[in-house]
């Protein structure tokens, strides 16, 4: 007996119990292309009654919102007992029940994409649903969002919403600076302003002159003008420790002042403290600056004013203590007074223990005193520092002749 011809095409799936030849019949009524009015329903009826699932599957693809709600509402129940919830929550959309779609969603962990959150934004003018659910639905979505992540998205949503606040929260999480920047730009709120330029605080605004401008500009706008005071006194401290630029830090403690004093503060004492600390930080740098402009008319007045500032300064001054130091072993280096300018190095040395010498002094200057006093010194480190090696000669040094 010649052997049954092998089947070239794949079995039609199906649950136990129904044949192929019913599946392919239901797939026939079903098809579009049939005239005949009532073979969708029938197909469908048909599909519940025999419990075939891959011709439901099938026969749904062509649901959408213009279909019956009841039968949208009754495949979305049988695809949601038969865990296929992503199925189920796009005929509870297309059902226009967006509340069980996003609840399933929560449910069951489904990720909701932007094509998923597009379809549960109802436009404005929808009957379905009054504005107030219509923005609470929207929230909604966007809180979902949120929790897995898709912080664009919820940024979306809460902005179709109405909530610029809670879109830039969305944005912030994001940590994407370019959309936050427009994002505060086109928003013209105050609170929004302020949470932006927050924000771009966190980053490493010392390096970029143009987020430095857009700090400036939103604590402006938003007129936040204590934070903007605290941002000009951040400025001046990171022109001294970083440029060691006395003017520029000046200007900046000048307008931090002008901005503070215009303040609308909650606390006028916190506010008159903060006033008064900036009033003396500007006096430490004024003085500061004078005595190294003074140098070159009257040296020794320089020179006091400077030893002045040695005995009211401590490691946390505006005015740095390796500046002042650093000044007066220049200026006595180059008079040729090496001993004096010796003696202030290592007295800069003792109060500044963690500090590198050479961010203060030149390594010209340190060594010119060194080999001039025939003193023996080690380099070390990055910084080029000294390090005595014969204690012995130090208070020799120090002890004069």
């Amino acid at each position: 007996m010649a052997p049954r011809p092998r089947r070239l095409h794949p079995a039609q799936p199906r649950l136990p119990g129904a044949g192929p030849p019913l599946g392919q019949a239901l797939l026939r009524a079903a098809s579009p292309s049939r005239p005949q009015a009532g073979h969708f329903s029938k197909a469908l009826e048909l599909a519940f009654a025999t419990q075939q699932f891959v011709a439901l599957q099938l026969v749904a693809e062509d649901l959408d919102e213009k279909s019956d709600p009841a039968l949208l509402a009754r495949c979305s129940d049988f695809f949601l007992e038969h865990q296929q919830y992503q199925k189920a929550v796009e005929l509870l959309l297309a059902a226009k029940k967006y509340q069980d779609a996003l609840q399933l969603c929560l449910e069951q962990n489904l990720t909701i994409t932007e094509e998923l959150a597009e379809k549960m934004t109802v436009s404005k003018d929808c009957k379905d649903l009054s504005e107030e659910s219509r923005r609470e639905l929207l929230e909604q979505v966007a809180s979902c969002c949120m929790r897995q992540g898709s912080y664009h998205l919820a940024a979306k949503k809460y902005t179709q919403a109405g909530d610029r606040l809670k879109a830039m929260r969305a944005l912030l999480k994001s940590g994407d600076t370019e959309k936050i920047v427009f994002f505060a730009g086109v928003s013209r709120q105050r609170e929004v302003y302020v949470m932006a330029a927050n924000y771009l605080q966190s980053l490493d605004w010392r390096r970029d002159p143009e987020i430095v401008k857009s700090i400036i500009s939103f604590y402006t706008k938003g007129r936040a003008l204590d934070l903007l005071a605290g941002f000009y006194d951040a400025c001046a401290q990171v022109e001294i420790d970083e440029y060691q630029n006395y003017e520029k830090a000046q200007g900046a403690l000048t307008e931090a002042y002008k901005c503070l004093s215009k303040a609308k503060t909650r606390s006028p004492p916190d506010q008159e403290a903060g006033l008064a600390q900036l009033h003396s930080k500007m006096t430490l740098v004024k003085r500061f600056m004078q005595a190294r402009r003074m140098y070159a008319e009257d040296p020794k007045e320089a020179l006091r004013q400077c030893q002045e500032l040695l005995q009211e300064l401590d490691p946390d001054s505006t005015v740095r203590l390796g500046d002042v130091y650093g000044f007066l072993v220049e200026r006595h280096a180059q008079a040729g007074d090496l001993r004096t300018a010796y003696r202030y190095l290592e007295e800069m040395r003792k109060r500044l223990p963690s500090a590198r010498a050479s961010y203060y002094v030149s390594q010209c200057a340190m060594d010119a005193v060194h080999q001039g006093l025939g003193i023996p010194v080690t380099r070390h480190g990055s910084g080029g520092d000294h390090k005595e090696t014969d204690e012995e000669v130090v208070e020799e040094v120090e002890g004069g002749p």
